[in-house]
């Protein structure tokens, strides 16, 4: 919502998906997925992971061990699905969670508390989940970024073959993972 300002107070140029292009206040720049570029002297490659919306992109700083990832995966959740299928955000999670355990994870907003209730919620014996829940807690309103090996242990959106998740959803071991995704996300959306 701030795309005009800022680019008005700075004189920089607002760069979106290819697809978001025409859609996007302000943008001067689509971006593909697999597109390099650099900014400040660090090199960057951007990523396509549709499901929140269709046109959402991540973009990954592998020198600086950073993916800012957007709207599609927060600390112990991720983003709903207003353009995109379960399909396509499950796709999304696992690309993301293909970068190096110790990236950190730069989120478009915090959402750190709520979601940890969640997870608490899903998945109560899970250990690594109490301990960032605590945290959270501890400090308030910001929580610093996570790393993927963080979310790997106590994301409930990554964990879909936990057994307790799935007995939670009533999802035997043969559910296929998007199913169990899709039920979670439908889950979260109402709690």
């Amino acid at each position: 919502g701030g795309n005009l300002d800022l680019a008005a107070a700075y004189g920089c140029e607002v760069w979106c998906s290819a697809h978001d292009l025409e859609r996007v206040p302000g943008a001067k720049r689509g971006l593909s997925d697999g597109e390099k570029s650099s900014f400040s002297g660090f090199e960057w490659e951007t990523w396509a992971i549709p499901g929140h919306t269709l046109g959402q992109v991540a973009f990954h700083f592998p020198e600086a061990r950073s993916l800012f990832v957007g709207d599609t995966l927060f600390s112990m959740g991720c983003g709903r699905l207003f353009e995109g299928t379960p399909e396509q955000m499950h796709a999304s999670l696992l690309r993301l969670t293909s970068a190096p355990p110790d990236t950190l994870l730069h989120v478009g907003h915090e959402y750190t508390l709520r979601n940890a209730e969640f997870a608490e919620s899903v998945e109560p014996g899970n250990y690594e989940i109490r301990k960032r829940a605590e945290r959270a807690r501890k400090l308030g309103r910001v929580v610093p970024s996570s790393t993927v090996a963080d979310e790997l242990r106590s994301n409930p959106f990554l964990r879909l073959s936990s057994p307790e998740i799935r007995h939670h959803l009533g999802c035997a071991p043969e559910v296929p993972d998007v199913e169990v995704f899709a039920r979670l996300r439908e889950m979260r959306n109402t709690f």
